[in-house]
């Protein structure tokens, strides 16, 4: 919905500002109202709400607040991993997959093992490790 005052005529449509027309459609933030001649008809309050996809998902939303936490958790590790930038990718990856729907189980397998090996047996990283392990196999296993 467009923002100030849209005319419509009989029919719904749009009709010219100059129209003999009184009926008028005003939006306003979160809802709308109905005028005719400059009376108030009806009055709605409409949620707008965005639809993300996959974000009413659980196991999405689990696996995005395992990835912010194991990314966060490697962010302040300081010890030396030979392979932190791998893991970093791969979690920038699965991050931006979750950010356009529900990601492929494949992927999220992949992108598993490749951080796993990457963090090794960091015992500092094991429980975040864990977490995103967990959220991964909400996913189920990868269809064959």
């Amino acid at each position: 919905m467009g923002s100030g005052v849209d005319r419509l005529d009989r029919e719904g449509g749009h009709s010219s500002p100059d129209s003999d027309e009184r009926r008028t459609r005003t939006t306003t933030d979160g809802g709308h109202s109905i005028r005719v001649g400059g009376a108030a008809l009806r009055e709605e309050t409409v949620e707008r709400r965005t639809v993300v996809p996959g974000q009413d998902d659980p196991r999405v939303t689990e696996l995005n607040r395992a990835v912010t936490r194991l990314h966060r958790e490697l962010a302040g590790y300081r010890g030396q991993l030979a392979d932190r930038g791998i893991a970093e990718e791969e979690l920038r990856a699965v991050d931006t997959a979750l950010r356009t729907g529900a990601p492929e189980v494949a992927r999220l397998r992949h992108s598993l093992l490749l951080i796993a090996g990457a963090i090794g047996s960091v015992s500092a990283l094991s429980e975040p490790l864990g977490e995103f392990r967990n959220a991964v196999e909400l996913f189920g296993r990868p269809a064959r």
